[in-house]
């Protein structure tokens, strides 16, 4: 079943994959590189704040249409400011929005395809975001304390 399914997930990943790239090109290729005069830490957030409200009208949209639950919509919101931080050491680390445009549609497409409609709600789902945002902020810490690439 899996083997027959892999042409469309490769497919899939790959439509996603294209359509991040304009987003890293912009966020982290310019914007973060615009406000590398102020550090890692602060240009990182500074972009990753945009980013997010960038997302909150998408977000917004499709929980008053009903397509999202507010608790989803919120954790992805919120979740996505962590996302950016760890983007954003992937930019920096490796000097190439590549990397960062993997990251974000690695996640993405995880999301899309194994989210159930009838999955996490709540406090659970409120509870895994919060575990994953931490995990995030960690992960950049860990990338963008090693030197970049020459």
């Amino acid at each position: 079943m899996l083997l027959g399914a892999a042409p469309s997930l490769l497919v899939t990943l790959l439509v996603i994959t294209l359509s991040t790239f304009g987003e890293e090109v912009g966020w982290r290729g310019f914007l973060q590189r615009l406000l590398a005069t102020h550090g890692f830490w602060r240009a990182s957030a500074m972009v990753s704040a945009v980013w997010v409200a960038f997302h909150i009208p998408v977000h917004g949209v499709l929980v008053l249409q009903g397509q999202l639950p507010w608790q989803q919509g919120l954790a992805s919101t919120v979740g996505l400011f962590a996302l950016g931080m760890f983007l954003s050491a992937l930019v920096v680390r490796f000097g190439s929005v590549w990397p960062a445009v993997f990251g974000h549609a690695l996640p993405l497409s995880s999301i899309n395809l194994l989210a159930a409609p009838d999955g996490l709600t709540g406090a659970g789902l409120l509870g895994l975001s919060a575990v994953e945002f931490v995990l995030l902020l960690a992960a950049a810490w860990l990338v963008s304390r090693r030197r970049p690439r020459a």
